[in-house]
């Protein structure tokens, strides 16, 4: 999988525009059961997602998932994710995807 996604975070996640697409969450790892993880993102909201098997799950990690809203509602389909590390500023990074990006689009597409 290549090339340059949408940035979401999980309010935008949960809109219908959002269903079927593929796009990127960036969030915290709160809980994981082998088959689902809880991931609060970056705007606070907690999304669910079903993961693969060979997912590597460390609560309190930041990681950037890539995936996509499925048609059950309330869970995405991560297809990989990428780690961010401890100390990623979940704020600054919404604030960027919520005011910054909209503005410079076209310098990050």
């Amino acid at each position: 999988m290549s090339g340059q996604f949408p940035r979401l975070n999980g309010e935008m996640a949960k809109g219908k525009e959002a269903l079927g697409k593929i796009f990127s969450i960036v969030g915290e790892m709160v809980s994981c059961d082998g088959t689902y993880l809880t991931l609060k993102a970056s705007d606070g909201v907690p999304l669910i997602y079903a993961i693969p098997a060979h997912f590597n799950f460390e609560q309190g990690r930041v990681v950037e998932v890539v995936g996509a809203l499925t048609s059950d509602p309330g869970t995405l389909e991560a297809f990989i994710s990428r780690d961010l590390g401890m100390d990623f500023d979940l704020k600054l990074y919404n604030d960027f995807i919520t005011k910054v990006l909209p503005q410079h689009e076209r310098y990050f597409s």
